[in-house]
């Protein structure tokens, strides 16, 4: 039994038996060869799976190939500058959420701080711009509508003049059609804003769509609906619509409206339908400078063109290019509006 005894003590101990040489970790065929008994000394932790080392070789190659996609992927993204303006408006709401969040001595400061610097560089923006502004022709306003008090009556003054001379001048082409309802108290409220029209000038066709009458202003010209009101598409009154000399008609309204605002409407009408030009509508706004710079005639492709794709503006006097996104360089951009002349945008050469 003893020497037995000592086999086990052996085996246990790792020590070869009697008959092997050399040790288990010089001898790989060991582990197919010996028994479980024999290869014991490996212990539970120096297990040799071949197929988990392999595994572990395509999860390393694996974790390989992510980093260098992420790697590449992250290289394509332009991170802003620091404190640009992309920066620090993507920044300060997240410099407020964390001083709202965790409201401590430094969280609070610092966002303090990035605020300052956004005012002081917005407080920049604006000293600059008015340096830029006055003075400059095509950029102050003040050239444009004045805001003195003594200035803006006068300029709306003429703008009025001009508006009621075009008026008298679209009388002679057009009419109104002033479709009202009895007991309508917005159609009462109506009737004397257009009796004012008539002033003008204007002939005025008074239809009762239900053959009351207006108690508020008569019209000497007052019919009963024919059925014009549903050819037309009324669906409430007062409706106003102006008639030209031809049978078109064209709606200015349904509902109240005031007398600037039907002048209005009659202007814009008048200007659609050609019965006066773009320089004498334009003469109808208050504004002393009616010119406001280059205008740009754009092909139906690079309207649809989104994003913009990249064109060429020219003019008689010059031409600037605009990279693909659209951008300009400023100086070219400043230069193309100084211009002041009617630009054709026109698409770069393929």
């Amino acid at each position: 039994m003893r020497p037995l005894i000592l086999s086990i003590g052996l085996v246990v101990a790792g020590l070869p038996l009697l008959g092997m040489t050399g040790s288990i970790s010089d001898n790989p065929n060991v582990y197919q060869q010996s028994s479980y008994y024999q290869r014991s000394s490996e212990g539970w932790y120096w297990y040799k799976d071949p197929l988990r080392e392999e595994k572990t070789e395509a999860h390393k190659q694996l974790l390989k190939s992510a980093s260098n996609v992420a790697t590449s992927t992250l290289e394509g993204i332009t991170e802003p500058v620091l404190f640009s303006a992309k920066w620090v408006r993507d920044m300060l709401p997240r410099y407020m959420d964390l001083a709202w969040s965790n409201p401590t001595p430094e969280n609070v400061r610092a966002y303090f701080m990035l605020q300052r610097f956004a005012v002081d560089r917005s407080q920049k923006f604006a000293d600059v711009a008015q340096q830029v502004v006055i003075g400059n022709p095509y950029l102050d306003e003040t050239n444009r509508r004045p805001v003195s008090s003594f200035g803006i009556p006068a300029v709306d003054r003429q703008a009025g003049d001009q508006t009621d001379r075009l008026l008298k001048k679209i009388t002679t082409q057009a009419g109104i059609f002033f479709f009202f309802k009895g007991g309508c108290q917005y159609c009462e409220l109506q009737a004397p804003i257009i009796k004012v029209l008539e002033n003008f000038g204007f002939d005025v066709l008074a239809v009762s769509i239900d053959g009351g009458q207006l108690a508020s202003a008569q019209f000497a010209n007052t019919k009963l609906d024919a059925g014009h009101a549903a050819r037309l598409g009324v669906t409430a009154t007062p409706a106003l619509f102006l008639v030209s000399e031809q049978g078109g008609f064209s709606p200015l309204g349904q509902g109240l409206l005031s007398l600037d605002e039907l002048k209005k409407r009659i202007l814009v009408v008048a200007a659609r339908e050609k019965w006066i030009t773009e320089e004498d509508f334009n003469e109808t706004r208050p504004l002393m400078v009616q010119n406001s710079g280059p205008e740009f005639n754009l092909s139906e492709k690079q309207i649809a063109q989104t994003p913009p794709m990249a064109v060429t503006a020219t003019s008689s006097a010059q031409t600037v290019k605009a990279a693909q996104d659209g951008f300009i360089e400023p100086s070219d951009l400043i230069a193309f509006f100084e211009g002041r002349g009617n630009q054709n945008v026109q698409e770069p050469e393929q």
